[in-house]
């Protein structure tokens, strides 16, 4: 009943497919192909294990091609009657497109499946493939001999005759087989009817086939069965062909095919190009065919192959003095234009590019590309430049070029390091002194006229220039002048500006004279009402007169008091700068208890060593004093080194819980050269254990848990051991609190990462890691992190 069912739907297909071809429906063509589409799955629940299974399968597959070849037949039929109708062209090519995919589409799922070909499979694809040849002749781009191609029928009269050149190589070139040798020697004998280039392509088939042969002499195979498996061949001509043949004795049956052996079919060779066939050559004859094929194609070659040693062996043939006879030259367009690498690969050759010297003209074009290249390689301040020859799109050098790519991206600091590299002056570079660039950057302008007055020492117009630049940074909006630094407010400025104008303050005041003057001329008025915080200074400037238009008497506090003894203004006060009656031979600095002499006659000295800048969290301080008291003056200054590392380290732990300490002592390691690994290791450790305490602790315990802290880490100082396993199960527990709190997964890698602190810690402390992880990651069945965090921290075999 059930084969019934499933002949009975076959046919129902079979008939609707059919009815969809008369018709011209083509859904009813397509549903009918995807019906078909699984001729190659295995039946649902079959395994195919043994050997006598997989026949079995086999078998049902190639039962499956039979039965549907009748759908084909009538699909083929249809495809090449309509395709003789100028009015059915359209529906001929959608049939002819339906039934191309489902073809390939099996023979893709047949040649996919595991195993090799048995006998069943290889009939099928011998049916797929019948019928994709048979198909493609009816595709648009299908090469076709000219209708109007005929041979004469007084060809066939004749014993030796030939024919044209057209109409053989039209039959000579869809020929479906190998070149064989005898296809080579006929080639000779043809020169008349074929064109040079056609025999070239002959000679150079055969040479392909040679070349991807296991065996250098294949067997030949007979001309009779070569020649005649010819597509679209008539009569006259495979009459003509047979007649060839039988010149050459070739009559014997095709001997059996080597099978290492390479066949190529002149319809392949025929669309070949120059570099097709370059690239042919180098995929065989690498070291041969590359002194003779184009740069171009070879560096394409390597690249898409990643051939790192031969392109590095390349790039130093290319660079080196003489011409290597193993390469042809390199040049940038070659590498720029036919790199098909990945991007890693493309990196690291043009790394190895630009350290010699050599860039590709894409990233000549990108400036921001090339600086990225040059700081990849030796940096940019090389010594030559490391790119002396560089023109921009808009004309200008490799200074200019990057002088505005500093202005575009305000990196300031970087243009001063590069100009004072080079040496970079407005003399050797015109583009320093653009005006244009000095008014839409004023830092640029002022970085200029700071550079000019460190060229010119002494020289006061100079720096008037550079003050003047440093007031348009303050004041980019009007231009920079004595006058608008006191409008701005900017009165210290305005007078430190003032100093260095020409003619100094005398001119300043004076009336203006020529345009160029208004940049330090300025109103004694604004200048009066600017200096209202000032009244010395005002006062000096601008001296008030009595009425009478005498100026006040200069009578200080000091002339009164020069007559009381005890106050004597020439012995005392020699500090005040108003008391212009002390004598010079008194000090001028007020009393203090910090004054030399003092210091000396009565101060009680302590010399403060390096632990106590350490209690005050001065590490550069605690280093001086170290090099200078105690390291400049000893002759074992290892041991010295180490035991300064052991006292920082130990004061290190005991304030742990002072963060300017810690860091301190930290930091203190590092300029003695000595590891601060440890002692951050264990900062680390006491504050994940407090952090845990203090969690399930009220705020009133903290002092206590951090003496109680503070006396286990002292004892892991003087002990080590016993209290190093002590502390490592309070971080044990604090860190499975730390992830449960955070809901991370105990056994996940980010866990993993957490107790990478406690397996640092066990092995500083020369203890026995810690277990609990791999323990979490057995119970949770996640061997991946259990490797990876036993192979991170070298867990020995035995104990894992």
């Amino acid at each position: 009943g059930n084969l019934r069912g499933a002949i009975s739907i076959k046919w129902s297909n079979l008939i609707n497919g059919k009815a969809g071809i008369e018709n011209r429906q083509l859904d009813m063509v397509d549903f009918f192909l995807k019906s078909k589409e699984k001729l190659f799955c295995a039946p649902a629940g079959f395994l195919v294990q043994e050997h006598s299974e997989a026949v079995v399968t086999s078998s049902m597959q190639l039962t499956k091609v039979e039965e549907i070849k009748p759908a084909l037949d009538l699909l083929c039929s249809a495809i090449r009657v309509n395709d003789s109708e100028t009015q059915s062209k359209q529906f001929s090519e959608q049939l002819l497109n339906l039934t191309l995919t489902f073809l390939n589409k099996q023979m893709q799922e047949l040649l996919e499946q595991p195993g090799e070909l048995d006998n069943y499979k290889h009939k099928c694809v011998d049916y797929l493939t019948g019928y994709i040849t048979k198909l493609r002749k009816f595709m648009k781009k299908y090469p076709r001999i000219p209708p109007n191609e005929t041979v004469s029928s007084d060809c066939l009269d004749e014993e030796n005759a030939l024919p044209d050149d057209n109409q053989f190589y039209g039959k000579w070139k869809n020929l479906n087989t190998d070149v064989s040798t005898w296809a080579v020697s006929q080639v000779e004998n043809l020169q008349d009817y074929i064109s040079v280039e056609e025999q070239e392509m002959v000679k150079f088939a055969h040479l392909v086939e040679n070349l991807y042969s296991s065996s250098p002499h294949n067997k030949e195979c007979s001309l009779h069965s070569s020649l005649l498996q010819v597509e679209n061949t008539d009569a006259s001509s495979a009459a003509i062909l047979e007649q060839i043949v039988s010149q050459e004795n070739v009559t014997a049956e095709c001997l059996e095919r080597d099978p290492n052996s390479c066949v190529v079919i002149l319809d392949w060779a025929k669309w070949w190009d120059n570099v097709t066939k370059e690239r042919i050559m180098l995929s065989r004859k690498l070291d041969v065919a590359i002194q003779s094929c184009s740069p171009e194609v070879s560096w394409t070659y390597l690249t898409s192959r990643q051939c790192w040693a031969k392109i590095c062996d390349w790039i130093e043939a290319s660079q080196s003095s003489g011409n290597s006879a193993n390469w042809p030259p390199l040049t940038p367009n070659a590498v720029n234009q036919n790199t098909c690498c990945s991007s890693y690969m493309r990196n690291e050759i043009l790394n190895k590019l630009a350290r010699k010297g050599v860039f590709i003209p894409s990233e000549l074009e990108d400036f921001r590309q090339l600086l990225v290249r040059l700081s990849c390689t030796q940096g940019l301040m090389q010594d030559p430049h490391p790119v002396p020859v560089y023109k921009s799109t808009d004309g200008l050098d490799f200074h200019s070029t990057f002088i505005l790519y500093c202005l575009e991206h305000e990196l300031r600091y970087l243009l001063y390091a590069y100009l004072d590299y080079y040496g970079l002056k407005p003399s050797n570079c015109p583009s320093l002194d653009d005006r244009t660039l000095h008014v839409a950057h004023p830092w640029f302008e002022f970085l200029m006229r700071m550079r000019e007055v460190a060229d010119y020492v002494g020289g006061t117009p100079v720096t008037f220039q550079a003050s003047l630049a440093n007031a348009q940074m303050l004041i980019p909006s009007n231009q920079a002048s004595v006058s608008s630094m006191l409008l701005e407010g900017h009165t210290l400025m305005a007078l430190a500006t003032i100093m260095f104008a020409p003619g100094g303050i005398d001119q300043v005041m004076q009336e203006r004279r020529d345009t160029g003057d208004s940049l330090w001329k300025v109103d004694p008025q604004l200048l009066k009402m600017a200096l209202a915080p000032y009244p010395k200074l005002r006062a000096a400037l601008f001296p008030q007169l009595t009425p009478h238009g005498i100026p006040p008497l200069d009578i200080s506090l000091y002339h009164l008091l020069q007559s009381l003894q005890p106050f004597g203004p020439s012995r005392l006060f020699g500090w005040q700068s108003a008391n212009l009656l002390s004598t010079s031979d008194f000090s001028n600095d007020l009393p203090h208890f910090s004054c030399p002499d003092l210091v000396n006659k009565y101060a009680i000295t302590e010399q403060l060593d390096f632990s106590y800048y350490l209690r005050h969290g001065r590490p550069s301080y605690a280093f001086a004093t170290f090099l200078v008291q105690q390291l400049a003056k000893s002759n074992s200054p290892k041991q010295l080194i180490q035991r300064a590392s052991i006292e920082a380290y130990n004061l290190g732990l005991t304030h742990f819980t002072v963060p300017p300490v810690a860091a301190a002592c930290v930091a203190f390691l590092e300029l003695l050269g000595a590891s601060s690994f440890k002692l951050r290791i264990d900062l680390k450790v006491a504050d994940t254990i407090l952090k845990h305490w203090y969690k399930n602790a009220e705020e009133t315990q903290h002092r206590s848990l951090q003496n109680t802290l503070a006396e286990k880490l002292q004892n892991l100082i003087e002990f080590n051991g016993s209290s190093a396993e002590e502390l490592l199960t309070h971080l044990e527990n604090a860190t499975w609190e730390n992830l449960q709190s955070r809901d991370v997964h105990r056994a996940s890698f980010e866990a993993g990462q957490e107790w990478s602190l406690v397996a640092q810690f066990c092995r500083l402390h020369d203890i026995t890691l810690s277990m609990a992880y791999l323990q979490e990651c057995a119970r949770e069945d996640e061997w991946l992190q259990f490797v990876i965090f036993a192979q991170v921290h070298n867990y020995q075999p035995d104990k894992v």
